[in-house]
C-alpha cells in the first residue's frame, strides 16, 4: 500500500511538471499562408467563428477547402463576411488578412501567446480563442456539414 501511494504522488508530479513546462515553452513564430476566399460565420449562441476558406490551389489531391472552427473565450465575435483574403496559421492561431476593400483583419489565437513578429507589423482585430479545429482538407466538406459546424459545432445535425 506505501508503495502504491508513493507511486501514485511520484506519477501526479511528474504530469503537474510536463503540464507546466508545456505551458511556458515558447510557442513557435511560424507562419504558412495560403489565398483564396473566405467565409466568415460568426455564432454568439455557441461561441465560435466557423470559417470557410477555399484556396486558390489544390491543397490535397482531393480539396481546395479548409474549414477552421475557431472557439472563442470572452471576446467579441468578427462580423460576418465573404471575399478575397489570404489566410496565415501557425502554432496557437489563425489570421485573416481580406483584401483592402473589405479590411476585416482578424487574428484568432491562444492567449498564451504573443503575436508572431511577423505578424506584429500589421493591424488586426484581437480574438481569444480556446480552441482551434480543421475541417476538409483531404477531403472537402459538404455544404450541410458546414452550416452543422456553423450553427452547432457538430460536424452532423
Amino acid at each position: 500500500m506505501q508503495r502504491q501511494r508513493l507511486f501514485t504522488a511520484s506519477s501526479l508530479l511528474i504530469v503537474a511538471s510536463m503540464v507546466a513546462n508545456a505551458q511556458s515553452a515558447p510557442r513557435s513564430d511560424e507562419v504558412t499562408g495560403m489565398s483564396g476566399t473566405v467565409k466568415v460565420l460568426p455564432n454568439t449562441k455557441i461561441g465560435q467563428t466557423t470559417v470557410v476558406f477555399t484556396s486558390n490551389t489544390p491543397l490535397s489531391s482531393n480539396s481546395n477547402q479548409i474549414v477552421f472552427v475557431l472557439q472563442e473565450k470572452n471576446s467579441s465575435l468578427p462580423p460576418a463576411w465573404s471575399g478575397k483574403a489570404r489566410v496565415l496559421t501557425g502554432d496557437g492561431f489563425v489570421a485573416i488578412v481580406a483584401d483592402a476593400a473589405s479590411g476585416q483583419n482578424g487574428l484568432f489565437m491562444f492567449s498564451d501567446r504573443d503575436v508572431p513578429r511577423s505578424l506584429s507589423n500589421q493591424s488586426f482585430h484581437l480574438f481569444n480563442v480556446y480552441g482551434i479545429a480543421r475541417y476538409g482538407e483531404a477531403m472537402p466538406l459538404t455544404t450541410r456539414q458546414i452550416d452543422c459546424l456553423a450553427s452547432t459545432g457538430r460536424i452532423s445535425c
